[in-house]
């Protein structure tokens, strides 16, 4: 068998690989939503003396810093192996972020260079592009909505608690934010809507961020923020809610 970085081939034989998965991103509530693939190689350039085999090392060192190229394992007849990632699959593109050399010992830089990399892609998990990430809401009542009452301070004596109307005012705050994996979530309703003091509601979207970080590779953004703010004011009773809670997430 054979490896691939984009169009630079190992050697023919020359290159172990192997490969781990595990889950990059999930819900507050546990659910899964991308995962990342990690290959690690060990490749064994063949040469004569410590010329040849450092020019080798430098040509693969520079090839393995250009992001965003397939890296496949090839079988003997040519065709693509079950250890693969191509780039235009992933959602984050592909990158090699560590590689390595050994103490140079032995046939080391003699009849052979060893050179260890590992390339990570990451995936998103299917059905999951309108999950939640995240959610938090809460509502805040200030007053009850009962008598008003006031202390009354004359010039001499003690003070006088009168109760001057039958309802006081009461006022709520209901504010929160959320963030959809490959979606804006929506924003709740307001929770008292006959109550709601209009010109102080505020709702704000965040930008999400892209995975790939630029370099060519396929443009994936995740993380679409939103954050609202509602006040409301009662003056003939008490206002009563509770926050509401997140949508489904898959």
């Amino acid at each position: 068998m054979q490896a691939f970085w984009g169009r630079t081939a190992l050697p023919v034989n020359g290159a172990e690989v192997t490969s781990q998965m595990r889950v990059s991103q999930a819900t507050d509530g546990g659910q899964p939503l991308r995962y990342e693939v990690t290959y690690a190689v060990t490749a064994w350039l063949s040469g004569s003396g410590q010329a040849d085999l450092s020019n080798q090392e430098r040509a693969l060192r520079a090839a393995l810093l250009v992001p965003n190229q397939d890296f496949v394992l090839k079988t003997d007849a040519g065709a693509t192996s079950s250890a693969a990632i191509l780039v235009a699959q992933t959602a984050s593109g592909t990158r090699v972020v560590a590689i390595g050399t050994p103490e140079a010992q032995g046939a080391e830089f003699v009849s052979q260079r060893t050179l260890t990399f590992q390339v990570v892609a990451e995936y998103h998990v299917a059905r999951a592009d309108r999950a939640v990430v995240a959610w938090d809401e809460a509502v805040q009542v200030v007053g009850t909505g009962g008598p008003r009452r006031v202390w009354r301070q004359p010039l001499v004596g003690p003070g006088v608690r009168q109760t001057v109307s039958t309802h006081s005012l009461v006022r709520a705050t209901q504010s929160g934010r959320a963030v959809g994996y490959r979606a804006r979530p929506d924003a709740p309703p307001p929770l008292f809507p006959a109550y709601e003091v209009f010109e102080q509601r505020a709702v704000s979207r965040q930008s999400p961020r892209n995975l790939s970080g630029g370099f060519g590779g396929p443009a994936s953004f995740v993380d679409y923020g939103i954050a609202w703010s509602y006040a409301f004011e009662r003056g003939d009773g008490p206002l009563v809610g509770v926050p509401n809670l997140p949508p489904g997430v898959i």
